[in-house]
């Protein structure tokens, strides 16, 4: 094993004691591997995985459900609507209205705040009973 840390340029309290070194062999190997791609499917798009997954014959698809606006909760659409459009409104009025009127800067927090909470309060309170822990998009 080299010892890199018997010149003077390193300091005392930075030096290694040689329980803690890493044994040179170990080191290369560790280096080695740095080159050497580990992910899975790192360099493969999406689009070749489906047309490979398509060719197989023993694969088929997950069946995917069409999400459609009007299958939204109300509430749910009504508080994204505000939150959005509060928010949207704040940068117009605050761009192409001089002088800014408080009551329309106060509504427009309003609307904006209103809509963030009742966002909050229609997320889902449980998991659905075949829920695997996974995401779903």
């Amino acid at each position: 094993m080299k010892n890199s840390d018997s010149d003077d340029a390193v300091p005392e309290w930075e030096r290694l004691s040689e329980d803690e070194r890493v044994r040179d062999e170990d080191w290369d190997a560790i280096v080695a591997d740095f080159g050497r791609s580990t992910a899975y499917n790192s360099e493969v798009s999406a689009e070749e995985v489906t047309e490979y997954l398509e060719q197989r014959e023993d694969w088929e698809g997950p069946v995917v459900d069409k999400v459609d606006l009007r299958d939204a909760q109300p509430a749910r659409v009504v508080s994204l609507v505000a939150l959005v459009g509060g928010i949207l409104a704040i940068i117009v009025v605050a761009l192409f209205v001089r002088p800014v009127p408080l009551w329309g800067t106060v509504a427009c927090v309003a609307v904006a705040a209103g809509g963030g909470v009742g966002a909050i309060f229609t997320l889902p309170k449980d998991r659905r009973a075949d829920d695997d822990g996974g995401a779903q998009v």
